[in-house]
Formats: structure tokens, C-alpha cells, sequence
């Protein structure tokens, strides 16, 4: 109504506005003496506007003269705009009418930098115009550098040099003598101060910054130590922006059961791109498009993130300032690279993939194929399709009772190298299994014995020990330092979900059917099991999270990894019986709660995913060479970059 009553007021100011105007019009043509005649050489000339700072204007050529006089121009035509360049009063009453009869356009949304890009075109395009953006800052950042005008105790500090990590800085400057520099961001608490001493004696110093609160004036103490032991200390402040909508709508919270044994780093999110710490303060983000696989701490220090279209990835390689160092081409089939990256020996990765769309193997399944792509030279070295090594036509219970889907019939979520063979994990499958790189073939199978075929029984691994239990649609099998030093055995942890636990109970399915039971309360562990790998058997030797029961539940996702301090880090997204969360648990290895962080949203809806949640250290040995004026090394093939009209077959 409100909206109604302001256009009727609208309507009637114009109305009254036009009366005015009409009278005005009139007046002004029976006071024809205020309107001048046209002259003999014709109307006078309209003052053009002038473009902002134009280039200086091109001279015409000189036109002669006209001999013959010009004809007379006809008299102006009267109207309201004439008559009110005659009245400023009535100027004044249409401008006012004007602007309120013009709809106000909406204001442009503000882009999105975490938002998908679509066509693999456009992704090449939003790098490469960040690279060379990214060139332009190394310039600057050098040229201040080499000015001589920062010192130690005045050094040029540049807050997120790069555009894409606000709670990072470089600060710039020089040293008398070589010396070492080492960081410190105080924190709220001692717990959540972040040093970092960097290890080579210089004079001229790009130094990484990390740690940084958002919304605050940060105290960060640079220390110089030179050759001969003398030391200087000199402190500077930095002011740090608001949080960016985006996480601003998360809430964390933490609990620190017994916060002398936290294991010390942040806690780093694989799909939102942040890390906070022990209190659940955000320490780093990262403000750039990527999908939510993350390969942290690849090469000792940097990740690596793909951005995807079209059966089609760029990996990039990022540090923690958010400048691109390499890129990566790999053909990844209808869902990308679905799941994970990791790293082998020497640098190379390996890739979850998918037959479909791939271009490389033949099939429409997804999810069930490895690549190898070397990281010299970008090229796709080695690959194995699991349709032709496990099972295909196996009906787990997660096929028959829950995932329903024939061409995801293996959902290959997690790769891990070890020794000369990978271990995966098969989340639609219920099962673990290593085989050898690149030969594919068998050593176990770790999972229920449920509807195997005779060729693949001879694989499955036998459980022995009291307390035993199989993983069921389980996450990110990682392989553990040998705990009992015997060659024959291969330590693993796991997060298992705990999907259709119950399934092949038959006979407790039937009571529950017939409502003589009830259903058991789900819930999911970390796991930590022991392979004899000659004797093929299988006994578990730890696990965390039965005595959670549901309120530790995850249906999917989840990761795990054991700390430097010996304790066991488990993270699991909660879909059920609750408005979505997540929950980052520290276990000591006598199975005591050491601390957790719970993320859940203030929005209405709800709305949270994490994939998965990692304990890393913010500073690593790659940040002692940013490699501030390097370029960044382009793996992606040359034909991939013709294709899209980025380089021609005469050059670059």
C-alpha cells in the first residue's frame, strides 16, 4: 500500500509539474522579446560536453569559407524545456518530477570470487589475467625493495599483496648486515600466537606475514639475528578489513577438554578455503575460486587446488600469499577431480578421475579411475581403470540399500601411495584395497566378505582379535608409521562412516521389519587397523567415536590423521537429527578428547558443507622464497591452449 500511495503522489506532482510547464510554455511565447532572434550567421553553437582527459583532438581540415549567405534558421521550437531554461523555479520542478518518475536501477550484485566460472575458456582467461596481475605486484614489490627506503625498524608493509589472502601481508626492507628474520603474530591467547623463523642471512627481506586477525589492528614483532648473534627487534601494527560475507554467516566454537596437549597448527577447510585456531579464531583465507578437493601442504608448503569445467581441470599450484606458481592440464571425465589429489614421491600426483568424458579411457562409470600427471612436465605418465580390476558387478548393501547407482558403482574417494603400490578407498563398495602402481594388481581387499565373487575372495582379508568391526562406506584410508616394527604388517586409519552397519544383520533386519526390534543407533570412528599382509589377515587395533553414537553420525565425507604429538585428528559433516554441523574432533591416543570445534551457520537454512578439515602448520619451509618475480610455470599442453585461442601455431 505504501508503495501505491508514493506512485499516486508521483502522478499527481507530474501532473501538477506539466500545469506548470504548459503556463510557463505560454508565457514565454507571448514574451517573445526574451527569446532572441535567430541571427544572420545562423543559431548560436551548442556547447558540446567534454569527454574526461581526452586524447588531444585531431585538427579537421580547414573548410573554406562560404560565399553565399546562410540561410535563415527557423525559430526555436517552445517547450517546457525552453520555457524552463527560462525560469529556474520551474527548471527545478522537473528536474525534481523527472527523478522521481525514473525508476531507480538496482544496484549491480556484487560478484562472488568463490563463485563456479563456466567453460574451461573462462577459467584459463580469470588466470592468466591473475597472473598478470600478480606480475605487476612483484614488480612493486621489488622496485620498493631495491629504493633503499625501508629499513628494519621502517619497513614497507604491503597488507595482502596479491588481492587474495586478507589476513596475510609482506613487509619489505633491508639489514645493514645478513641476518635472519623471524615473525611473531600475537594471538588472543599464548596458545594462538603464530612465529615462524625463516632460515637463510640476507639483506634484502620480502617477508610473509601470516596470522593475521580480520577487523583488527594486529601487533606483529619482526626479530633480526646477524651473523655474529647481535639481535633487533622492532614492532609494527597492521589494520586487517571485516570478514567477507561468505564467513561471516559461520559460527565455531570450540572446546578445549585439555589444552596443553593440542596439537600445534590451524585447522585448514577444504571446501571454504579458511584456517582458524584453538579458539576457533579465522587466522587465513583465501578469497578465489576452486573446488573443494585440496591438496595442502604439496612440495613443503604450498597446495593445490583444481578449477574444473566440461570433463576438463586446471590444477593450480597456489603458496599461502595466494600467488600462482604452476598449472596443471588434466582431462577429468563428468565430475572433475571428484575427490582427491595426492602427492607421490618426487612431486608427481595422482588424481581421482573418472572413465566418462576422460578421453583417455573408454566407459561412461565415473569415479573409478587414477591418473598420474607428472609435475615437470604435465603429462599424463600412467592410469588405472578399477572397472577392470575389482568387482564391477558386486551389489554391496550400499548399492542395494542406499547409493542405488550403477554407473557410480565404486566411488573411489581417496588414493594414497605407499611403497610402489596405492591404497583406495571405495565408499559404494564398503572396501579398502592396495594394489600395485601402475600394474593394478591385487594384494588385499579390506572389507566385509559380503558378496564376492570367487576370483576376489582370494584377496579379502580375514579379522581376527576380540572387538573386530568392518568399515562401511568409509573415507580416506591413510597409512600410519609402522606402530609394531614388523615388516609383514601395514598400519592403516580411516574414517568409517558407518553406512548400512547393520545391513547384513539378516536376522536383526527381519525383527526390525516385523517391529519386534528396534533400529541400533548408528554412528561413525576413526579406526585404526593392522594388516598382516603375509598371513592376510586383519585385527583392529584403536577406535574413537562408538561411544558418540549419533551425535558423532556422518553419512558421508569425513577425513582423518595422526599429529605430530601422537594424537589422532577426525573430521565429519552431521546431516542427521540436526541442523546441519560440522565437528573437528583431537583424540589422544588413549582414546581422551582433547579438544573440538563445531561450525554451524546463522542463516535460516542451514546451510553447511565441509568436505574435509586438516591440522597444518600456517608457515612451512616454502615460505623462505616467495618467489616474488617468477614467473609462473604454464604445464597446461599447447594444443589445450591453441584450442581455446590462447597461443597460435606461430608462437606464443
Amino acid at each position: 500500500m505504501a508503495s501505491k500511495t508514493k506512485r499516486l503522489g508521483q502522478l499527481s506532482l507530474i501532473a501538477i509539474a506539466l500545469l506548470i510547464a504548459g503556463t510557463a510554455a505560454f508565457r514565454a511565447l507571448t514574451r517573445r522579446e526574451t527569446i532572441p532572434e535567430p541571427s544572420a550567421q545562423g543559431p548560436p553553437p551548442v556547447e558540446q560536453p567534454q569527454a574526461p582527459e581526452p586524447a588531444p583532438p585531431v585538427q579537421p581540415e580547414t573548410v573554406p569559407e562560404a560565399t553565399a549567405a546562410p540561410l535563415a534558421e527557423p525559430e526555436p521550437e517552445q517547450t517546457a524545456d525552453s520555457a524552463a531554461s527560462l525560469d529556474p523555479i520551474l527548471g527545478e520542478i522537473l528536474s525534481a518530477v523527472r527523478a522521481l518518475a525514473t525508476p531507480t536501477p538496482e544496484p549491480e550484485p556484487t560478484p562472488d570470487p568463490n563463485a563456479p566460472i563456466d567453460g574451461f575458456q573462462e577459467i584459463l582467461r580469470y588466470v592468466y589475467e591473475q597472473i598478470e596481475k600478480q606480475a605487476s605486484v612483484d614488480a612493486d614489490l621489488l622496485s620498493e625493495l631495491d629504493s633503499g627506503a625501508y629499513t628494519f625498524s621502517g619497513p614497507l608493509i604491503v597488507v595482502d599483496p596479491y588481492g587474495y589472502a586478507p589476513l596475510t601481508a609482506a613487509a619489505a626492507f633491508e639489514t645493514a648486515e645478513p641476518s635472519k628474520i623471524s615473525v611473531l603474530v600475537q594471538g588472543k591467547t599464548p596458545a594462538a600466537d603464530i612465529a615462524f623463523e625463516f632460515d637463510e642471512y640476507r639483506t634484502k627481506h620480502i617477508v610473509p606475514i601470516y596470522g593475521l586477525y580480520a577487523d583488527k589492528l594486529n601487533t606483529v614483532t619482526l626479530t633480526a639475528v646477524d651473523k655474529s648473534g647481535r639481535i633487533s627487534v622492532t614492532s609494527v601494527e597492521i589494520r586487517t578489513d571485516a570478514l567477507p560475507e561468505r564467513l561471516a554467516k559461520f559460527v565455531i566454537t570450540t572446546y578445549a577438554a585439555q589444552p596443553d596437549k593440542y596439537s600445534s597448527g590451524l585447522n585448514f577447510s577444504s571446501v571454504n578455503k579458511y584456517a582458524y585456531d584453538i579458539n576457533g579464531d579465522y587466522r587465513w583465507i583465501i578469497n578465489d575460486r576452486g573446488a573443494a578437493v585440496t591438496y595442502w601442504n604439496y612440495s613443503e608448503g604450498t597446495y593445490i587446488c583444481p578449477m574444473e569445467s566440461a570433463n576438463q581441470s586446471l590444477l593450480v599450484e597456489r603458496n599461502t600469499l595466494g600467488k600462482y606458481l604452476r598449472l596443471w592440464y588434466a582431462p577429468s571425465g563428468g565430475v572433475g577431480i571428484h575427490h582427491d589429489i595426492e602427492e607421490m614421491p618426487g612431486g608427481n600426483l595422482l588424481l581421482t578421475t573418472s572413465s566418462a568424458g576422460s578421453g583417455i579411457i573408454v566407459g561412461d562409470t565415473c569415479e573409478d579411475v587414477v591418473l598420474e600427471l607428472d609435475a615437470q612436465t604435465g603429462e599424463i605418465v600412467n592410469y588405472l581403470d578399477f572397472i577392470k580390476i575389482l568387482q564391477r558387478f558386486r551389489m554391496s548393501l550400499m548399492i542395494a540399500n542406499e547409493a542405488g547407482v550403477n554407473w557410480d558403482w565404486l566411488h573411489m574417494n581417496k588414493v594414497t601411495y605407499h611403497n610402489g603400490s596405492i591404497v583406495i578407498s571405495s565408499r559404494h563398495q564398503s572396501t579398502v584395497a592396495k594394489v600395485t602402481w601402475p600394474q593394478g594388481d591385487i594384494e588385499w581387499i579390506l572389507g566385509s566378505h559380503y558378496a564376492w565373487s570367487p576370483y576376489w575372495q582370494q584377496f579379502l582379508l580375514t579379522p581376527t582379535g576380540d572387538n573386530f568391526e568392518w568399515q562401511h562406506a568409509q573415507h580416506f584410508p591413510i597409512v600410519l608409521p609402522d606402530f609394531d616394527e614388523n615388516p609383514d604388517t601395514e598400519d592403516i586409519m580411516l574414517f568409517d562412516n558407518g553406512n548400512q552397519r547393520f545391513a547384513e544383520d539378516f536376522e536383526l533386519q527381519r525383527q526390525i521389519q516385523a517391529n519386534e526390534a528396534a533400529a541400533p543407533e548408528n554412528y561413525s570412528r576413526i579406526v585404526h587397523y593392522r594388516i598382516d599382509e603375509k598371513a592376510m589377515t586383519v585385527e583392529q587395533v584403536w577406535q574413537y567415536g562408538k561411544e558418540r553414537g549419533a551425535e558423532w553420525f556422518a553419512s558421508r565425507c569425513g577425513n582423518v590423521a595422526l599429529l605430530d604429538n601422537g594424537s589422532r585428528i577426525g573430521s565429519c559433516i552431521i546431516e542427521s537429527g540436526a541442523p546441519p554441523h560440522s565437528i573437528l574432533s583431537e583424540v589422544s591416543e588413549s582414546g581422551e578428547l582433547v579438544w573440538e570445534a563445531y561450525t554451524s551457520t546463522k542463516d535460516a537454512k542451514s546451510t553447511l558443507y565441509e568436505y574435509r578439515a586438516y591440522r597444518e602448520p600456517l608457515y612451512r619451509n616454502s615460505d623462505n622464497d616467495l618467489r616474488v618475480g617468477e614467473s609462473t610455470i604454464n604445464l597446461v599442453p599447447r594444443d589445450i591452449l591453441m584450442k581455446y585461442g590462447f597461443i597460435t601455431e606461430e608462437g606464443d
